[in-house]
């Protein structure tokens, strides 16, 4: 739709949510790495470690969940960018920069809690084995 002199043309607001949104995952993929350094740390489930008892059970009961539904918006956000591709070139790059930033931090959050696993089993320990609190 073209704007004329008396009638502006109307803003698309969808781009602009869309990367705040986008921004939104990638602060919550900096938690999941975050959480999964501290999951894969043996200190952090011990007293000595210094951390409360509710941070622990934050990470514990929370990492999972934060991780998929991480994935599902990751997977939903990049199906609206492809298919807002002939729309604007300019969003759409910086949308898959981003998009590609917060793949990128929810892979290393994965890698993290599966090289610790692939150890603990090298070592001859249960997988997600920590030290006893």
């Amino acid at each position: 739709m073209v704007g004329t002199p008396g009638n502006p043309k109307p803003r698309n607001w969808l781009g602009g949510g869309l990367i705040i949104v986008t921004c939104i995952v990638l602060c919550l993929g900096v938690l999941l790495v975050w959480f999964a350094i501290l999951r894969e740390n043996p200190v952090f489930w011990t007293p000595a470690g210094g951390y409360s008892k509710r941070l622990q059970d934050l990470v514990l009961h929370t990492y999972l969940p934060l991780w998929f539904v991480d994935a599902g918006v990751l997977v939903g956000l990049g199906m609206v960018c492809c298919s807002r591709l002939g729309r604007s070139l300019r969003f759409f790059v910086v949308e898959v920069w981003l998009l590609a930033m917060c793949s990128a931090l929810l892979a290393t959050s994965a890698i993290i809690s599966v090289t610790n696993n692939v150890l603990n089993l090298i070592h001859g320990q249960p997988l997600h084995h920590h030290q006893k609190k």
